[in-house]
Order: structure tokens, then sequence, then C-alpha cells
């Protein structure tokens, strides 16, 4: 992805979040969905290539962020906060299905892919405030001790 302004930028993660949606209702009929179930051939069950596909965008948003030399705090414009409000749902879940996954059947790949969503929502709320002017807010240290 080149360097994009505003309505890009606003388009690339439109459509993204599009295809992630679809993968989390995926996500969703596969954990209520064990294996040798009746209805087991409609399901789709994420793969190691959903994986691979997330990590490619989260190389193609990253790419345009400057790289990280502090803790960044989520917030700036509404947009960068929806999308660190999204990442922490992501977290949730992911921690969600590792204490699932101790007493019910839970795919690495659908952890994984959990996982890396929410370091690309990550890398999307960067890049929107960037692409706004907002850039990041870092974490400052409290000395206080």
């Amino acid at each position: 992805m080149a360097a994009c302004g505003k309505a890009e930028v606003e388009l690339v993660i439109r459509n993204i979040l599009t295809q992630i949606q679809s993968r989390l209702f995926d996500i969703g009929a596969d954990l209520s969905t064990p294996e040798g179930a009746k209805n087991q051939s409609k399901i789709v069950r994420i793969s190691d290539s959903h994986v691979l596909e997330v990590e490619k965008w989260i190389d193609e948003i990253d790419g345009q962020n400057e790289v990280l030399s502090t803790f960044v705090m989520p917030g700036g414009t509404d947009l960068a906060a929806r999308l660190h409000l999204g990442r922490t749902v992501c977290r949730r879940a992911e921690r969600l299905m590792v204490g699932l996954s101790h007493s019910e059947p839970v795919t690495n790949a659908t952890m994984r892919y959990m996982n890396r969503v929410s370091d690309l929502l990550f890398a999307m709320a960067r890049l929107v405030n960037k692409s706004l002017g907002c850039g990041d807010i870092p974490w400052i240290k409290n000395n206080i001790v």
C-alpha cells in the first residue's frame, strides 16, 4: 500500500474491517460447532492462510507508521479511538478463547488470528491518527514513587 491520504486510509481500513467481520462470524460458528457435529461441513475454520492475510495487512499498514520509540496511549481521533476500543475487545476475546481451550477444542490458528487482528487494529489506529495529522500520543512515565 502506497502512502495514503485520509480518504484512502479510511477506504482501505473499511475494506479490511469488512473482511475481518466476516472471519469473526466464522470464528463464532467454529467455536459453537464442535468437530464431528452434524453441520460441520458448513463451517469455515480459521486456517494459517487467514492468519497470513492479517499479517500481510499489518505489514502494509504499519509500514506507513513511524517506528515506535515509546508506548502509545490509545486515543487521538474519533476513528482511532474506536479502533483502539476494538483492539481491547479482541484482546479480551483472545483471553476468553484461551480459557475456553482448557475445556473445549480451540485451534491455534483461531487464537493466532485474534491476536494478529488486535495488532492490526493498533497499527490502523496509528495510521488513522497520522493521516489526520494527530500523530501518536506518547505515554509519559510518572516518576513519583
